[in-house]
C-alpha cells in the first residue's frame, strides 16, 4: 500500500494527502480513484482473511476480531468487554477471553476430547521479564470431576522458565501440580488451640497450646492428660551453655584438686600416724623416672631434708607398674631404681611415689 498519487493531492509534512474540494476558492480537491480505494479495502481484507475469517458486509467488527485473534494465537480466541455479546457468553463480563467453550488437549481424532483427558481452555496471559508469565484458564479431566485438576488453573512461569500450576477447586481448596492440598485455618480447629489441661476450657485430644500464665508454648498429648513444654531457641541455647559451663567448672575443680594434692605430696612434711619411734616423721612425694632409668639409679631430693635420714621406700603410681628400689643417699637425697617387673627392663619414664622417714632438724 502507498499514499495517494491521485490528481489534486497536496503534501503535508512530506506526506501525500487528500484535500477537500473548494470551488469558490478555486480548489478542485483530490480525485478519488479506484487504486486508492482498492488499496484500503485489500489491506483490511488481508488482515481479516489472514486471521481465518470470512468477509461479512454486515459485521463492522471483523478487523477488531482479526487483530485480537492474531495476537492471542487462538483460532477462535478474542476478547469481549463489558456490554459486548456473543452466542457462547451466558452473561456480560468485564473481560472475556476464549472461544465457543472449546477445550484443548483432547486425545481423539482432530483433538476430540476423550474420557479421562486432561484439557484446558484458552486463557489470559500476562508477561514479565525474561520468561516470566502468569496465565488464568479453566482445566478439566473429562469424566473425573473429583480430580484435583478440575477448576481454575493459575499457571506461573519463573524467570528461568520453571513452571508451577495451581488449581482452584470448587471444594474451596487450592492444590499444587502434584495434588498437594493447601489447608485453611479452619482445618486446624481441634488440633491447634489456645488451651491445655491446666487451663479452664481445655479441649480433649492432642493439641498445641499456649499457657496464658507464662506465655509459653506447650504440647498436650495422651488425651491432654500429659503436657510437655516446647523449648524456644533461646531456651535451648541457654541450657546448652549451662551444660558447657558445668563441664568446664567440674574440669577446673578436678584440675585444682589434683594440683593441690601434688603440692601437698611434694612440699608438705606429713606427721606419721603410724607407730613410728618417738620424734620420727615421714615425707611422701612423687618423683619422675628418667627415660630410661640409669643402671646406677637416680637421685631424688627430699622436700624438707632430715637431721637424720633413717630409711626410704618407693612404689609405683598410676597405670604403669614398676619394681622400685630405694636407699638413703644422705640427709637430703635418696637413690632409686625402677624396672618393668614383666621383663626386667629399665623403666622408660613415668612416676613413682617415695616415702622418706627421718628426724627433722
Amino acid at each position: 500500500m502507498d499514499r495517494t498519487k491521485a490528481a489534486g493531492y497536496i503534501t503535508v509534512d512530506g506526506k501525500r494527502v487528500y484535500q477537500d474540494r473548494d470551488r469558490p476558492n478555486g480548489i478542485t480537491g483530490t480525485s478519488l480513484i479506484a487504486a486508492d480505494r482498492t488499496a484500503v479495502q485489500e489491506e483490511i481484507m488481508t488482515v481479516i482473511e489472514g486471521a481465518g475469517l470470512t468477509g461479512d458486509a454486515g459485521d463492522f467488527t471483523q478487523l477488531f476480531k482479526a487483530i485480537n485473534k492474531i495476537l492471542s494465537g487462538s483460532e477462535e480466541g478474542y476478547f469481549l468487554k463489558s456490554g459486548d455479546t456473543a452466542a457462547w457468553v451466558t452473561s456480560d463480563g468485564w473481560l472475556v477471553a476464549g472461544n465457543s467453550r472449546g477445550m484443548s488437549g483432547g486425545s481423539g481424532a482432530n483433538g476430540a476430547v476423550q474420557a479421562g483427558d486432561y484439557v484446558w481452555s484458552d486463557g489470559i496471559t500476562a508477561y514479565g521479564y525474561g520468561k516470566m508469565a502468569v496465565s488464568l484458564s479453566v482445566a478439566d479431566v473429562n469424566g473425573k470431576g473429583g480430580d484435583y485438576r478440575v477448576g481454575a488453573l493459575l499457571q506461573f512461569t519463573a524467570f528461568d522458565g520453571t513452571q508451577e500450576n495451581f488449581y482452584f477447586r470448587g471444594d474451596g481448596y487450592i492444590y499444587d501440580q502434584n495434588g498437594n492440598k493447601f489447608l485453611k485455618a479452619a482445618d486446624l480447629d481441634g488440633v491447634v488451640a489456645n488451651t491445655n489441661p491446666g487451663i479452664t476450657g481445655a479441649i480433649s485430644g492432642t493439641s498445641l497450646c499456649v499457657n496464658p500464665d507464662d506465655g509459653r508454648a506447650y504440647f498436650a498429648y495422651s488425651g491432654n492428660t500429659k503436657v510437655a513444654v516446647l523449648a524456644w531457641n533461646a531456651d535451648v541455647q541457654a541450657e546448652t551453655q549451662a551444660r558447657v559451663n558445668a563441664v568446664i567448672s567440674e574440669a577446673n575443680a578436678r584440675e585444682a584438686a589434683d594440683t593441690n594434692l601434688q603440692n601437698q605430696i611434694k612440699n608438705c612434711a606429713l606427721k606419721s600416724e603410724l607407730p613410728l619411734p618417738e620424734g620420727m616423721h615421714c615425707q611422701v612425694f612423687s618423683a619422675p623416672i628418667p627415660s630410661p632409668c640409669p643402671e646406677a639409679g637416680w637421685l631424688v631430693d627430699i622436700p624438707s631434708g632430715w637431721k637424720t635420714h633413717s630409711f626410704v621406700t618407693a612404689c609405683d603410681t598410676g597405670a604403669n607398674v614398676y619394681a622400685v628400689s630405694a636407699v638413703v643417699e644422705n640427709n637430703t637425697q635418696a637413690r632409686l631404681w625402677a624396672k618393668y617387673p614383666t621383663n626386667g627392663a629399665w623403666a622408660q619414664g613415668g612416676e613413682v611415689t617415695v616415702t622418706s622417714f627421718g628426724y627433722p632438724s
